[in-house]
């Protein structure tokens, strides 16, 4: 079981939360439930937003081995500033501008999605590379 954060601006989530927290405590395998306020500094945490509201668990105790996941971080991050790399040079070739609108768009759809995947993998670093600093 693990302990999670729940922020939100809503107010009234707290109280629909109050009211069912057994069962999504049950369901979640969730050992406690800690209602925080919005922008609350929380410890480095695996994290979900959706709609203003934020779900976290703390990575202590979810991770056994921050070094070596900080590591795979690393690795999936390199293997994808490379894919980037290789679509944005597709896409500037002057010979590749030419091509139908929809490839073009898909290859632009292709650096969008890298971007994202660095992005978060660099913010998972930041988040692990705290954890592996406080043990």
């Amino acid at each position: 079981e693990i302990v999670i954060h729940y922020q939100s601006p809503h107010a009234d989530d707290q109280h629909s939360l109050s009211a069912s927290l057994g069962v999504v405590k049950a369901v979640g395998r969730i050992a406690e439930l800690k209602l925080a306020a919005v922008g609350a500094q929380l410890p480095p945490s695996a994290s979900a937003s959706i709609d203003q509201r934020t779900i976290s668990a703390p990575l202590d105790g979810l991770i056994d081995d921050p070094a070596a996941e900080l590591a795979r971080l690393q690795k999936r991050k390199t293997k994808a500033q490379q894919e980037l790399g290789k679509a944005r040079e597709k896409l500037s070739d002057p010979n590749f501008a030419r091509a139908p609108a929809d490839i073009v768009a898909g290859m632009r759809e292709r650096i969008a999605h890298f971007e994202r995947q660095v992005a978060e993998a660099e913010q998972q670093e930041q988040a692990v590379s705290a954890l592996v600093a406080r043990r």
